[in-house]
């Protein structure tokens, strides 16, 4: 995706012990996503891949991830078949942009996407 800042995680082989040790800082935590257990605008970004749609309150969620992503970060949301839970683009960035989300770019076909957004 343009403007962001890719890199990969070799994740293969490694424990969660040894990722929260690591430089990339990883702390896996379990929450509740309409009730994150994080200070505000505390993330550069966040990202969900195939997840949107298993949430019972996708608006909560996203407000939440609006609440604790900094001013000009970024939210990325991927989504494809064959998840029968799938979020379609559309629905997606009329609640992304109702959460205060602005959409950036989409990439993929109708079989599955990655779309981008910012927040003001």
């Amino acid at each position: 995706m343009a403007g962001l800042r890719q890199w990969s995680l070799p994740l293969s082989g490694w424990t969660v012990a040894e990722l929260v040790q690591s430089e990339f800082a990883i702390v896996p935590t379990q929450g509740n996503a309409q009730a994150l257990p994080y200070p505000d605008a505390i993330f550069d970004g966040a990202y969900l891949v195939a997840t949107l749609g298993e949430v019972p309150d996708k608006d909560a969620t996203l407000s939440e991830l609006h609440r604790v992503v900094r001013p000009g970060g970024r939210l990325a949301v991927g989504e494809g078949q064959p998840d029968p839970h799938l979020v379609r683009f559309p629905v997606l960035r009329d609640r992304a942009m109702a959460a205060g989300f602005d959409f950036e770019q989409r990439v993929g076909s109708q079989l599955g996407y990655v779309a981008r957004f910012r927040k003001t």
